[in-house]
């Protein structure tokens, strides 16, 4: 997914598509597009990965308790 928007920003700053078209590409709302395109020009490609990526889920069970019910088994 990542990818697929870094290419249509690219293509949406060398102005080949309008912010109508790249968010119709990205399923997103013009709006959206906008303030996507902004955070990339200002951070580059790494500001298009998910915020909470590579955190551990919040309703995770506890690596003990996860342990104690695969013993139950």
């Amino acid at each position: 997914m990542q990818d697929r928007r870094v290419l249509v920003l690219t293509r949406l700053i060398a102005g080949k598509v309008d912010p109508a078209e790249a968010a119709l590409l990205l399923g997103l709302s013009v709006r959206s597009i906008r303030r996507l395109r902004a955070r990339y020009l200002e951070r580059g490609p790494a500001t298009l990965a998910h915020g909470n990526r590579g955190r551990r889920p919040a309703h995770a069970l506890d690596p003990a308790t996860s342990e104690r019910v695969c013993r139950m088994r």
